[in-house]
């Protein structure tokens, strides 16, 4: 969560679920009465577990009553974010063709059908244009600027927020609310709420 201004509120589940290993990109690794949890990582890198269905999030605590089986389940998302840092998934290493997006069109795809969205969108390299609607640092000291995106039927906004990459941030320093601007970067998916995340962005 940026500390200049608030995102939009997690919407959490309280249910207690027993998750398996997770690849990355994520697949669904458990199933409880029809609802599929995967293993994604928030704004400070810590895994969550979220449901693909209705796109809420649960904290870690929530996700195994067993402590063991949290452990593990949280080692495992860990390790395959450290795989990613290390070279293992090329999606950053691609040239830069990377198919352009607007914020509002690619949070309208992840509200209409999440798990297609993921699918599409999910791991993918993207240019994505729209409004600055907020930018700042969140507690990990990453540089993150928010996009506004479609209004869901009951007026609630969503938002793109877009991780600047190391070494790309000096160039959003003089960006202010209400500028457009269209960021390349990898889609990760589904974050906080209504907030769709993008990292290793960088201005275009």
């Amino acid at each position: 969560m940026l500390r200049s201004a608030p995102l939009a509120a997690m919407a959490t589940v309280a249910l207690l679920v027993a998750c398996g290993g997770a690849n990355y990109p994520p697949e669904p690794i458990i199933d409880v009465n029809g609802h599929r949890w995967i293993c994604v990582l928030d704004g400070d890198m810590q895994p969550i577990a979220l449901n693909t269905d209705s796109g809420y999030t649960a904290p870690a605590e929530f996700i195994s009553p067993d402590s063991k089986e949290q452990a593990r389940w949280i080692g495992e998302c860990r390790k395959a974010d450290t795989r990613r840092s290390n070279g293992d998934d090329q999606v950053a290493d691609r040239p830069s063709d990377a198919q352009g997006i607007s914020a509002s069109s690619l949070t309208r795809a992840y509200e209409d059908n999440n798990v297609a969205a993921q699918r599409d969108y999910g791991d993918q390299r993207m240019v994505i244009s729209g409004e600055v609607t907020d930018l700042g640092r969140d507690f990990g000291d990453d540089t993150i600027i928010q996009l506004l995106g479609h209004r869901e039927s009951l007026g609630i906004p969503w938002s793109v927020a877009c991780v600047m990459r190391d070494g790309a941030a000096g160039a959003a320093a003089n960006l202010r609310p209400g500028d457009s601007v269209s960021l390349e970067g990898v889609v990760q998916g589904p974050w906080l709420g209504y907030i769709i995340r993008v990292r290793d962005c960088e201005l275009r």
